[in-house]
């Protein structure tokens, strides 16, 4: 089940249809506690074929709609205002994990000693130096969040 808290911020953002499928989604992610495809489309209660429910999870996976930008970002915002006063000072968490040639970004906000997930990037590159105004974009600064 997805929070409370998201439902109406979600909903708002998502069509009727693709917010019921991501509710089926979450709900069968809850049960199986895997996340493989196959596992996945076998757990959905569609009454269509194995390969149809299989083809229509990468469908919905690869949807513009469900970006962090357009689904997790309200989400975060809802959290700041809910948590924080506008003059709060607030921690974020930068780490740059690097497996390969696989450079993992997470930006968290540390509240309670605990670390909230507020951005994720996985990118590939050929080289171990990454510019971080590569890894940022925009979307993250001040225009969005509130950050400065």
């Amino acid at each position: 089940m997805i929070a409370k808290q998201y439902q109406s911020l979600i909903r708002n953002e998502l069509s009727y249809a693709t917010y019921l499928f991501l509710t089926l989604l979450v709900a069968s992610l809850q049960v199986l506690k895997q996340v493989k495809l196959e596992r996945l489309a076998e757990a959905l209660p569609l009454p269509i074929l194995f390969e149809s429910r299989r083809k229509k999870l990468q469908r919905f996976l690869k949807l513009e709609a469900l970006s962090i930008e357009t689904l997790w970002f309200p989400c975060v915002s809802a959290l700041l205002d809910e948590f924080f006063t506008p003059r709060e000072r607030v921690y974020l968490a930068i780490d740059r994990t690097s497996w390969g040639c696989i450079n993992i970004l997470m930006v968290s906000l540390i509240y309670d000693h605990r670390a909230w997930p507020i951005y994720w990037a996985f990118r590939l590159f050929r080289t171990s130096y990454v510019n971080l105004r590569i890894q940022i974009p925009e979307s993250l600064t001040q225009r969005r969040l509130g950050l400065a």
